[in-house]
């Protein structure tokens, strides 16, 4: 089983996300774009696990402690350069808030002995993967907006009908203040 875990996006957030998705589009010669329904910040890539090792994961994150806080659209577009094709992405802040909890997460899933990426966490949404541009893309802008983050949450990927798809297997409440 394939998991990570991450913050879902509320409606308000994804509404700017799928219109720079769509001028993305517009602007590429090829491109995997992401899906309304599975737009989201990662905290974690776990990867490939045996479904044995669910409950621990579910019971490491029980372990993180953290408080709403929260989460913005900076308009910006960014990318990471890759042969066959770019990842391009929005650029979030969530302050220290966002950047602490993502660290939390890491140090309970590595305490459990699960092999967590050893880079350096930057915050952001994928907007589409294998992308490549036929003019420029900074003409791309998102739209302000922000959301309070008052969960997180364990997600399995799977293709289900061909169709790549995440799952929320387990959810972790922020503590109110």
């Amino acid at each position: 089983m394939r998991l990570f875990v991450a913050i879902a996006l509320s409606e308000n957030m994804k509404k700017p996300l799928l219109r720079a998705i769509s001028e993305l589009r517009n602007v590429a010669t090829q491109g995997n774009f992401t899906k309304e329904e599975n737009l989201h910040l990662t905290l974690a890539f776990i990867g490939e696990v045996s479904t044995s090792r669910v409950a621990d994961a579910k019971r490491a994150l029980d372990k993180v402690s953290a408080h709403p806080f929260t989460l913005a659209l900076d308009g910006g577009i960014g990318r990471f350069v890759r042969s066959g094709g770019d990842i391009y992405y929005a650029n979030v802040g969530g302050g220290n808030a966002l950047l602490s909890l993502a660290s939390d997460v890491k140090r309970e899933l590595t305490a459990a002995e699960f092999a967590i990426e050893e880079r350096a966490f930057r915050p952001h949404i994928t907007l589409g993967r294998e992308v490549t541009v036929s003019s420029p893309v900074s003409s791309i802008s998102i739209e302000p907006a922000s959301m309070t983050v008052s969960h997180f949450g364990l997600y399995k990927s799977e293709r289900i009908a061909g169709k790549l798809t995440y799952t929320e297997i387990h959810r972790i409440e922020l503590l109110p203040r």
